[in-house]
This record gives C-alpha cells, sequence and structure tokens, in this order.
C-alpha cells in the first residue's frame, strides 16, 4: 500500500457525510483513516458513516482490500466488512486470507471470515484451506463464520 497523505475528517465533515450518504464511498480513504483518530467520538462518527455504505463498487474495492490487513485493528475490520460488500468479493480473496491468517485481531480475523463467505463457490482453495483452518478454531464465533464460508 503506497503512504499517500490522506487526511482524516472532522467532526463537521463527519456530520456532512453522515447526513448525505451516498457521498460515504467517496471518502472512504479518509473514513478509514479517521478510525484511527484519538477523539472516540470522532471514531464513532467515521464507523457511523462506513456503516452507511451499502455497496462497494470495483475502484473503492481496490483501495479498500489494502487495508485490509492494516495493524490497526478497527481500520482492518472495517476494510474486510466492506470488501464482503463489493460485487468483486472473489477477487479480493488472498486480502482475506493474509487477515483471517496472519492479523493478530480476532475481530479482524472474524470480519475477514464473514466477507469470504460472501464469495460463495467461488472459494479459491487456499481459502478453503484457511478456512477450514478457522473452523478449528477454539474461538466459537470465528468457527461459526468459517463453517458458514464453507457452507456447512
Amino acid at each position: 500500500m503506497s503512504k499517500l497523505a490522506i487526511t482524516k475528517l472532522t467532526l463537521e465533515q463527519l456530520r456532512e457525510t453522515q447526513a448525505s450518504p451516498d457521498q460515504a464511498v467517496g471518502k472512504l480513504p479518509q473514513l478509514l483513516e479517521t478510525l484511527a483518530d484519538q477523539d472516540q467520538e470522532i471514531r464513532a462518527w467515521a464507523a457511523d458513516c462506513i456503516q452507511s455504505v451499502e455497496e462497494l463498487d470495483a475502484e473503492a474495492a481496490r483501495f479498500v482490500a489494502a487495508y485490509c490487513s492494516h495493524s490497526n485493528e478497527s481500520i482492518a475490520s472495517w476494510a474486510c466488512r466492506l470488501i464482503g460488500k463489493s460485487a468483486s468479493v472473489v477477487d479480493y480473496q488472498d486480502q482475506l486470507i493474509t487477515a483471517l491468517e496472519k492479523h493478530d485481531s480476532l475481530g479482524v480475523k472474524q470480519s475477514a471470515a464473514q466477507a469470504l463467505a460472501k464469495v460463495g463457490c467461488g472459494l479459491s482453495e487456499r481459502a478453503k484451506v484457511c478456512l477450514q483452518q478457522a473452523a478449528d478454531s477454539s474461538d466459537a464465533r470465528l468457527q461459526r463464520l468459517a463453517k458458514q464460508a464453507l457452507g456447512r
């Protein structure tokens, strides 16, 4: 992922985005970065704006996929959830698998498994192996989400 300077949104900008949810997709880079803000209220507003995204277009999905393994748990988790809202989720299995296999956060792993469930019959062999390992996890929710992704 390139290190372009992406500006976090202010509370006023977040309120404007929440009032016009159709703007959220165009502001996803800033919204994702804003999830790392020190102010809890700012982070909550950013999450609410991201949650309003109903579908991710191909251009936005390419950008968001790079965030699936972000070191910030909230950013990575939301990125995985957003990829699950993309019609091209099948194209981003590798990023979701990497998040599922390597991220330290259980929440990110769960979001990645949930997004992989949206792939359906197009799961790669690597995804199936990774999901089988997750289905054997000690975490009940991750087990359930992985089994759902595998169609069991």
